[in-house]
């Protein structure tokens, strides 16, 4: 067996690098906004975020959807006042002398497509306060609510409207 067998040509390798560099500087400006000026947090940091890199580029790329970044204002704009809407529902109801509590599971038929934008959703309804996402099939998602008496369904979909102007339709993809 030649020992050039198992080399790969140097040209072949820049796409990956680059596609490298994309994540890890996303993911260290992540890690640094975290953990403030604790130089320390990189000791931890540095693999952490290596390694998150190294599977993104090893990965392959979602080519049906295409992420717009024209919708990142508006949805970022929606997830802060969500979160701290979220989060002063789930104080008032916590301090609240008599817990108006009611956890149970809600089932959300997403009409998003499969791959990333169904995935940034269910990871996204995980992030905002009173609601967890504790599985998906399909097209259906499982999610636990701090109160399923209340309208989530309504707030679902909400946040999936917002989701899908993140990513451009399918149609889109030649231009």
């Amino acid at each position: 067996m030649s020992g050039t067998a198992f080399r790969s040509d140097p040209a072949s390798l820049a796409p990956r690098r680059a596609r490298f560099w994309r994540p890890a500087v996303a993911l260290a400006l992540v890690w640094a906004g975290l953990n403030g000026t604790d130089l320390a947090s990189w000791i931890v940091g540095v693999p952490v975020v290596a390694g998150a890199a190294s599977l993104a580029t090893a990965m392959p790329a979602d080519r049906r959807q295409r992420f717009r970044g024209a919708g990142l204002p508006s949805f970022l704009a929606f997830f802060l006042l969500e979160s701290l809407r979220g989060g002063l529902d789930v104080a008032r109801r916590v301090f609240h002398p008599r817990l108006p509590v009611a956890p149970g599971f809600v089932t959300f038929e997403t009409t998003l497509p499969d791959g990333s934008p169904r995935l940034l959703f269910a990871n996204v309804v995980s992030l905002l306060p009173g609601t967890v996402s504790a599985g998906i099939e399909g097209n259906r998602i499982r999610v636990h609510a701090l109160d399923a008496r209340a309208d989530v369904e309504d707030a679902l979909r909400a946040l999936e409207t917002r989701v899908a102007r993140l990513f451009a339709p399918e149609e889109d993809r030649a231009s």
